[in-house]
Formats: C-alpha cells, structure tokens, sequence
C-alpha cells in the first residue's frame, strides 16, 4: 500500500470511527420522532459513503446471497439503533 494510500485509508477509518460513535450516541431528547429518524438517516447515509457496499456480480448464478445478507446486516444495525 502506497504512503498516499495509506494516509487516507487512516483518514476513512477515523471517519467511520466517529460516524459510528455519532450514530450510537445520538438521543431522540426534545425533538419529534421524524427530526430525530432525520438526524440518524444523515449519519447512516454518510456512513454508508465512507463504507460503500462491495457490488458484484457473479459470471454463474451465485446462490449465496452473500450481498442480500450483507444488506440485512446493515438493515438490523439501523434497526438497532433507532
């Protein structure tokens, strides 16, 4: 891995870093239930630009839904957070 590679691989991980304490941290307090989904929807699409989803697709028919399991691990952590 290049210097300049590895300087920002630093830089993305500490993002993801604080993004996810920002997710687990974030309180519904005074705000609606619709301004608080809105503040965590922001976190998770931020988070999910820093940690983009590998796509591939396969030359045979793959029959381990290996991304559609990836998507409902995703899918569960947002549910665990809200």
């Amino acid at each position: 891995m290049g210097r300049f590679k590895r300087r920002f691989f630093k830089e993305d991980l500490s993002r993801i870093s604080y993004i996810l304490q920002e997710i687990h941290s974030v309180e519904q307090g005074e705000r609606s239930i619709s301004e608080f989904f809105i503040d965590l929807k922001m976190l998770w699409e931020e988070l999910e630009s820093s940690r983009p989803i590998p796509y591939y697709v396969c030359e045979i028919k793959c029959i381990c839904n290996l991304i559609k399991l990836l998507l409902n691990i995703i899918f569960f952590e947002y549910v665990i957070c809200f």
